[in-house]
């Protein structure tokens, strides 16, 4: 999972054909810090892409999406926004909401 900044979100979302996610997460948030390990095992297990993006550096992106509790995940197919996952929920669970946009 690579942290990315505001002018790379921009390039990946229009650049990016196939299956992202983009976590929007805060170093000091507790919950965010459970789900990145679960988002990097589903990366690396399932083949899709996943970002992460500070939302204390980059107000701007979070709000464009309607970032309000943290952590969000937000996933794009086609280049396209399609879904949020908000909290940090069981692997299983977000597993299945990712599967949807891999077939």
């Amino acid at each position: 999972m690579k942290t990315i900044d505001e002018n790379e979100y921009s390039d990946i979302v229009s650049k990016e054909k196939g299956v992202f996610l983009v976590d929007f997460f805060a170093s000091w948030c507790g919950p965010c810090k459970i789900l990145i390990p679960i988002i990097e095992e589903l990366e690396e297990e399932m083949g899709f892409v996943a970002y992460k993006i500070d939302i204390t550096k980059y107000t701007s992106v979070a709000k464009r999406f309607g970032v309000i509790s943290i952590p969000t995940v937000c996933i794009f197919s086609g280049g396209e926004f399609k879904e949020k996952i908000i909290g940090s929920l069981p692997k299983e669970q977000i597993r299945a909401v990712i599967q949807k946009y891999l077939v």
